[in-house]
């Protein structure tokens, strides 16, 4: 008889078979095992009690309620692996379906979901409010491809036409190919720019489009003039050079200075240069 010897032991063949033969029953017992409870879990989920039956959603009131429910059950229709529903409440794609909304609906500023029950699952969204356009061409919003932005200058739906003056205009020297879903400008230089134009009808100065030319913007007024001024200004010093300049007495001294003027250029700092009609 042969004799095997493993560490500090010494087994036979027999015994080492036999330990063999308890393996493969383990293994054999261990793969019936979690094939049939695969097979109970794929039943389970395929339970009625357990889908989705009805998708119901809130604060769509611009998009509408029926785009973003039709498109909700597109998402979760189908299976995971051609045997789980997607529709199924415990397993359903919820990230996926938040993305997906998001992107789909540019509008959306944020999408919430819920589940009431197992099978109700509600859709909470917030729509953005329309703050300016953003325009490919910003002498002519009445010819020009415009697009509503939020106050936080994202683009986020197709504008209709609009006479000059609703909006204020926001454009580009090169304008953005499909700009839908696109930040015109960082959140926070969006903002400090906007409080900076909102606060030049103090100086008499009012503001109508402005265009981005890559390192500069290019303010249009409302006397067919021109504000030109660096993008990495600081806003604050801008304005106040602007105040100083529009208050000399130099400047005081022309008579309705503001209406002959033709450009007003602030891009040399600490200096204001100005050319007349």
């Amino acid at each position: 008889m042969k004799l095997v010897s493993s560490g500090g032991t010494i087994s036979t063949d027999a015994f080492l078979e036999k330990k063999r033969q308890v393996r493969r029953k383990h293994l054999i017992f261990l793969l019936s095992s979690l094939f049939i409870l695969s097979i109970l879990v794929v039943l389970i989920s395929q339970l009625e009690r357990f889908r989705i039956a009805n998708v119901s959603v809130t604060g769509a009131n611009v998009v509408g309620v029926d785009a973003v429910t039709t498109f909700t059950n597109d998402v979760i229709d189908g299976y995971y692996l051609w045997f789980l529903p997607r529709d199924n409440a415990l397993i359903y794609p919820r990230g996926e379906l938040r993305r997906a909304l998001s992107e789909e609906f540019p509008r959306f500023s944020s999408v919430n979901l819920s589940l009431s029950g197992l099978e109700r699952l509600a859709v909470s969204v917030i729509e953005r409010e329309p703050f300016a356009l953003y325009c490919g061409d910003a002498t002519s919003i009445e010819s020009a491809n415009c697009y509503f932005l939020d106050d936080g200058g994202f683009i986020f739906d197709f504008a209709p036409d609009f006479s000059d003056g609703v909006y204020f205009v926001y454009a580009e020297s090169v304008p953005m190919d499909n700009p839908l879903g696109k930040q015109f400008l960082p959140a926070e230089e969006f903002k400090a720019l906007g409080q900076f134009i909102k606060r030049l009808p103090e100086l008499g100065i009012n503001p109508v489009t402005i265009k981005l030319n890559q390192e500069y913007f290019d303010l249009a007024l409302s006397r067919e003039a021109h504000l030109l001024f660096n993008r990495e200004s600081d806003w604050t010093l801008i304005y106040s050079n602007l105040e100083i300049f529009l208050d000399s007495e130099s400047i005081r001294a022309q008579v309705a200075f503001l209406d002959k003027v033709a450009e007003l250029d602030l891009r040399t700092e600490n200096k204001v240069f100005y050319r007349l009609k």
